[in-house]
């Protein structure tokens, strides 16, 4: 097996910790957006954890530009709209529309016999 479960598992104990997570209250955080720590930043992803230095400066940079930009996109810059254009379609003669609907009665055609020899 891949994953070996242990023996006592405490399985009531967990499902209780998903149904009951210990949360903090949310009015005591003090969130503060500031710019991120570059030197912080690339000295645990780079030095600790092995990320690729110029792909972490990069996402640094990204995160930079987002932040001078504080207007939030709206949702129609992600989709284009392609004005329809209205066909100019023929009304009906107004010929066609006076004559009265005739019935048309269906023929039969005989059957096609089939080829069963193959």
């Amino acid at each position: 097996k891949k994953y070996i479960v242990p023996d006592p598992f405490p399985y009531q104990e967990i499902r209780d910790w998903f149904k009951n997570p210990v949360v903090m209250d949310p009015s005591s955080i003090d969130l503060k957006w500031v710019d991120p720590d570059e030197k912080g930043l690339i000295d645990f992803l780079v030095q600790e954890k092995g990320f690729n230095e110029d792909r972490v400066k990069k996402g640094i940079a990204k995160i930079k530009k987002s932040r001078s930009t504080t207007v939030q996109g709206r949702l129609t810059s992600f989709f284009t709209v392609i004005p329809t254009e209205k066909k100019n379609t023929p009304k009906k003669s107004i010929a066609k529309a006076k004559t009265p609907n005739k019935k048309v009665k269906s023929v039969s055609q005989p059957e096609k016999k089939k080829n069963n020899s193959r």
